[in-house]
């Protein structure tokens, strides 16, 4: 299985370098794998601390993208890949040398016990080094309340399937983007990943959760920062329901039930 992983950046010239280090590292024997940097057009130097990496490692390649936004950037990885799986994974997120090899074991898994895979992923942690903030916003991410009992922010110690997938930490075929639906580019709010795997589980596929693919993601540092970034998913969980309202279900009203019972 030869693996195109898309990162996508803006603004990163704090995180980029630890996350290329950590794939640069991965200990996977499979096939090849890239690394396709798609950088929206930052105002920083991460692309050109891209660019060192790429003249001293030709695996590594840099897109510009003008689009900027972090649906159109996965698009444009996407397009730009070269082999027929796409692992995602962020500017802010460091992988285990194990990762693409565990994802790849949990894919042919699936495969072999004749389940239509549609995707395969696993969950992401903070870590002390990251400051208190983050790992308090870690631990209370990995609980029922967090994502409502989807995936997207859990730890858990067995395979499930679920309803959706982390794009920081996910491997998809690359063809399953032809047949369905690419990112949505329309959607400048969070929720487009949700928005993909909504429309890959309608198309008849299954997305699987891996236990033991955790990566390190480094969570917001500030709790203004962590209000706005919910204030973000909020209104494009919004935007959501109201162009494909069959992505509504009953836990929605969870939160709601929730601070009427904390009254």
């Amino acid at each position: 299985m030869d693996i195109s992983i898309v990162v996508v950046a803006y603004n990163e010239e704090r995180n980029i370098a630890e996350c290329l280090d950590s794939l640069l590292q991965q200990q996977y024997s499979k096939g090849r794998y890239e690394i396709v940097v798609v950088d929206g057009c930052s105002k920083d130097r991460t692309a050109e601390i891209v660019e060192s990496y790429a003249a001293a490692h030709e695996i590594i390649r840099l897109i510009q993208n003008p689009g900027r936004t972090i649906p159109s950037n996965r698009n444009v990885g996407i397009r730009n890949s070269q082999y027929l799986y796409i692992a995602f994974t962020d500017a802010d997120c460091i992988c285990p040398p194990d990762w693409l090899e565990k994802l790849t074991d949990g894919y042919v898994q699936c495969v072999n016990e004749g389940i239509n895979v549609g995707a395969v992923g696993g969950g992401n942690i903070s870590d002390n080094q990251f400051g208190s903030v983050s790992v308090a916003i870690g631990i209370a991410f990995d609980t029922p309340f967090s994502s409502l009992g989807t995936q997207q922010t859990r730890i858990w110690k067995t395979r499930k399937e679920v309803e959706s997938l982390a794009t920081l930490n996910v491997l998809y075929k690359k063809s399953i983007f032809d047949e369905v639906t690419y990112f949505d580019e329309r959607k400048r709010f969070s929720a487009t990943d949700w928005v993909l795997n909504y429309h890959i589980r309608k198309h008849g596929y299954k997305l699987y959760y891996i236990p033991g693919v955790t990566i390190l993601h480094k969570m917001r540092t500030t709790l203004s920062s962590f209000v706005k970034q919910m204030y973000r998913y909020g209104i494009g969980r919004g935007i959501v329901i109201r162009n494909d309202p069959g992505t509504i279900t009953w836990r929605y009203v969870l939160p709601l039930v929730f601070l009427l019972l904390m009254v």
